[in-house]
């Protein structure tokens, strides 16, 4: 299994916005990779992947949903992603400096 990409920082972002990233797996093995589980350290991750078999030198997309509603200042999540391929599992962290929504 491999995720090119392992991290994304939202930057600021406002109370209640729902931040969104997609996240490519790649499977470089000869057998076809079954994304397993998909673990997020927080309700507030929604994760959904478009296949969760993967067929060698193919590819899939994670799609995550961060929703902010509830969180304030700096912020960061995981998204433990576990597979039957090597390595057995990636972490995809997610961090964001939620702002106070501003009413005038």
């Amino acid at each position: 299994m491999h995720i090119p990409v392992l991290q994304k920082n939202f930057g600021e972002a406002t109370r209640g916005d729902t931040l969104e990233h997609h996240f490519n797996v790649y499977n470089n093995g000869l057998d076809t990779l079954n994304i397993l589980e998909m673990s997020p350290s927080c309700p507030c991750i929604i994760a959904n992947i478009n296949q969760n078999k993967i067929a060698p030198n193919d590819s899939a997309i994670i799609h995550v949903f961060y929703h902010t509603a509830t969180k304030m200042g700096y912020d960061e999540k995981e998204l433990l992603v576990k597979s039957d391929g090597f390595p057995p599992q990636l972490t995809i962290r997610l961090t964001a400096e939620i702002r106070a929504n501003s009413h005038k």
